[in-house]
């Protein structure tokens, strides 16, 4: 069994981004985007799913020795983080330009500034192992 500090740093990085971001995108869904129309909610719903997947992934790449170094456990994660990424923030946009369209006097900016960031960070965390996957050293 691996520990957290025998991992690289961007390895920690990505962990460490990817379990804040997740956190604050249940969080955000906690909280709710009022919504229901199926094409937000369904992009809504498949980035928590992919944000899940890359969640379950990064956590054999931090704390399992066979998985140290498997670079497809490492590109999927970076598939899955970024799907998830992209399709909660266009998510977003699409209800954000729904509500703008039909001026609804409707105000939900804490739970959708939660789940963008919780978006950023998990992009912010699939470039992080792009870096561990090709090699750039750090300190």
């Amino acid at each position: 069994m691996a520990e957290f500090k025998d991992s690289g740093m961007w390895l920690k990085l990505t962990f460490l981004t990817m379990i804040i971001g997740f956190i604050l995108d249940l969080f955000g869904f906690a909280i709710g985007i009022n919504t229901s129309y199926c094409e937000i909610v369904g992009l809504l719903i498949a980035g928590f799913l992919c944000y899940l997947l890359a969640t379950f992934l990064v956590l054999p790449l931090v704390f399992l020795d066979e998985a140290k170094g498997n670079k497809w456990v490492i590109v999927s994660f970076i598939v899955f983080a970024l799907l998830a990424g992209l399709l909660t923030i266009i998510g977003i946009i699409v209800w954000g330009g729904f509500w703008n369209k039909y001026q609804v006097q409707y105000v939900a900016t804490y739970s959708t500034t939660v789940t963008c960031c919780a978006s950023l960070l998990a992009i912010l965390s699939a470039v992080f192992g792009c870096l561990e996957v090709c090699g750039v050293a750090g300190k």
